[in-house]
């Protein structure tokens, strides 16, 4: 067994040291096969969507700095997924969303995230209490960053 994991400690360290290699390789690679296409090119087609990623990308782009001082949903998200599921649907694609499976046996606190961002919307409201809207603003819109559970 010990020869094995010296092996196995061996093996990495050598891929280590081509991922500069791979990421090169990449980088000339790309331009050269990727290209842009209709979606109706895929009618017919079943498409697996990683769930947590595609919300990441929509709430990027859908930053309301005040939302976690307001609550709620962002406002203009609702209506953004339906249009795109819309012309997804209507050129032909079936989509299923993947989502991440429960984390059982994980150490780390379920609650973090959340309970950072009250305690960062406080400090923002005593802010704005005290005169300051910009600074709370700052500390609203980053309370209420989206970060990505593992």
């Amino acid at each position: 067994m010990g020869s094995k994991s010296c092996h196995s400690i061996s093996m990495c360290q050598e891929l280590t040291h081509l991922y500069p290699i791979v990421q090169v390789f990449e980088a000339w690679v790309a331009p050269r096969l990727t290209q842009s296409m209709p979606l109706s090119c895929l009618s017919g087609s079943i498409i697996g969507v990683d769930a947590t990623y595609y919300l990441e990308v929509l709430l990027a782009a859908h930053k309301e700095p005040l939302l976690s001082a307001l609550g709620g949903f962002p406002l203009a998200l609702e209506n953004t997924i339906k249009k795109e599921l819309d012309d997804i649907q209507s050129s032909g694609l079936l989509l299923h969303f993947v989502f991440n499976g429960l984390g059982f046996g994980t150490k780390d606190d379920p609650f973090r995230y959340s309970v950072q961002a009250a305690e960062a919307n406080a400090r923002a409201f005593e802010i704005y209490e005290s005169d300051n809207a910009q600074a709370a603003i700052e500390i609203f819109r980053a309370s209420g960053e989206v970060s990505r559970c593992s």
